[in-house]
């Protein structure tokens, strides 16, 4: 489907053109009558590429080549696991899932993740019971009747299951997030059969997303002055001084949905500004800024304190917002910007941090197309690291675009950051050059996103607090909750607090 729904870009830029002469708006008398001339062919503009930056492992640095990288072994900061099982709904041999089992503790151990219970214990379950069975899974570990080991509880369940589908992964999802609080991984079948071309690979990929929900990290990304880029791409002047990171969203139910908007907030917890805390608010449908902004701010806020035991306060908030239309920034100064600031009044006397808030958009119609074969990358596209801030940029605001992923199938889309405030003075150079090495701490994959972390978690956290209000993509939670008062978002179990357990 991707594949069909994709363009490549150089019969997207061939398609465009030809459009154009289509239109033929030389000979257009409205055109005419304002003045307007419409060119045929494509605006040749100035750009630069930033250089990746490197990646820290246990077993040394990566350097990005292309857009993607191959971890060394050992994650920088490895989770332990002190319980776990696996429980198949698949049509799949038990022999099967033993040596799917066997495979990802190598991914494990390639990871330098501890383990404390080595194999897992495996269960077989019918779909239609299965959210039954997670709680006698769960019970069986909390009595320590099937073995013994350090932990009380289960702290890891992979589920494996014969095909994607929404409802069930929703209400899995439920389960382990809500009144479990155990980690939940969900893998399908036909990854977990028979052992084939591309194993390993999946159940690395698997243990990226794994770690993360348990609390590690996997590479931490350098400073660019620890790399070859120092002195090329200046580092901003705030990584060792206290600050937080955030990243926000809103999701907004389907098309003639009556059910709420979810609002998402994401912040740091840790100095390397790798695991985040979150908190969801639910609000009226379709309504765009953040209503609860103060206090979801303060809630995640008490983590980054709690981290540092409480003995400083950040002096420094670099907000990402995703989602925002041009017409709305005004809203956004006025609701959000201010709820933030009376929040950190909230929080204490000393609590006066300069603030920054960029915008985050992805809906857009630019693209951007080399101009020789030989600057593009694999597929056809700008290369990753590639930074747009002139000729096609507002007047009235500070904007860029940064092309921070590599290729795979059609035309790449930029990101476009739009900074409304920036109270911090952050040199131009040195923020994109901060935005490009943020992209590459994405805890799920080796390699840098379309759109800066905090934003791409918010985005993830949305949709997960949409699953928590039953809302399969059908219309039945919006229908439920016609005429009625918005319903708030259940709390995620305290196990998760300040993990990506949405990751």
């Amino acid at each position: 489907m991707v594949r069909t729904a994709s363009t490549k870009p150089h019969i997207r830029r061939q398609n465009a053109s030809r459009k154009v002469e289509q239109l033929k708006y030389r000979h257009n008398p409205l055109c005419s009558d304002f003045n307007l001339n419409v060119s045929s062919s494509l605006v040749r503009i100035n750009a630069r590429v930033l250089p990746p930056p490197l990646i820290q492992y246990q077993q040394g640095t990566v350097q990005p080549a292309n857009g993607q990288w191959r971890a060394k072994q050992g994650a920088s900061s490895p989770a332990e696991i002190f319980s776990w099982a696996i429980c198949c709904t698949a049509r799949l041999h038990e022999e099967a899932v033993k040596t799917f089992a066997r495979d990802l503790i190598s991914a494990f151990e390639r990871a330098r993740i501890e383990m404390h219970m080595k194999y897992p214990v495996l269960y077989h379950a019918e779909e239609h019971r299965l959210e039954r069975e997670m709680d006698r899974i769960a019970s069986e570990f909390s009595k320590n009747t099937r073995i013994k080991m350090r932990s009380p509880r289960l702290q890891l369940l992979v589920i494996i299951r014969e095909r994607q589908e929404t409802a069930g992964y929703n209400m899995i999802k439920r389960a382990g997030d809500l009144r479990l609080g155990i980690a939940t991984q969900v893998c399908l079948a036909k990854h977990c059969g028979p052992k084939g071309r591309g194993r390993d690979m999946y159940c690395d990929n698997v243990v990226l997303k794994i770690n993360a929900k348990l609390g590690g990290h996997n590479g931490l990304v350098a400073k660019y002055s620890q790399g070859p880029a120092k002195g090329v791409v200046p580092d901003v002047d705030f990584l060792d001084v206290p600050h937080v990171v955030l990243g926000a969203d809103v999701t907004h139910p389907m098309p003639g949905g009556k059910g709420p908007s979810i609002a998402a907030l994401v912040c740091t917890r840790d100095r390397q500004g790798s695991q985040f805390s979150a908190a969801l608010r639910s609000q009226t449908g379709r309504k765009e800024m953040i209503s609860d902004i103060g206090d979801m701010f303060k809630e995640v806020y008490r983590v980054w304190y709690d981290n540092f035991k409480g003995k400083v306060h950040a002096r420094k908030i670099i907000m990402f917002r995703d989602g925002v239309s041009e017409g709305q920034f005004q809203e956004v100064m006025q609701e959000e910007v201010a709820g933030i600031r009376r929040a950190c009044v909230d929080i204490g006397r000393d609590m006066r941090p300069k603030i920054t808030y960029i915008i985050v958009t992805k809906r857009h119609h630019t693209r951007f197309f080399p101009t020789k074969r030989e600057e593009a990358d694999r597929s056809g596209n700008i290369p990753p690291g590639t930074v747009v801030d002139t000729d096609i940029t507002s007047d009235e605001f500070y904007d860029f675009y940064i092309n921070s992923h590599a290729g795979i199938q059609g035309t790449n889309k930029p990101s476009k950051y739009t900074v409304l405030i920036d109270e911090n003075n952050i040199p131009t150079d040195a923020l994109q050059g901060y935005i490009y090495r943020l992209t590459h701490s994405f805890a799920r994959c080796n390699r840098p996103v379309s759109m800066v972390h905090s934003a791409y978690y918010a985005h993830l956290l949305a949709f997960r607090g949409r699953a928590y209000l039953g809302d399969d993509g059908s219309d039945s939670a919006s229908q439920a909750s016609s005429g009625s008062s918005v319903p708030p978002v259940p709390r995620v179990h305290p196990s998760h607090r300040g993990r990506l357990f949405f990751c």
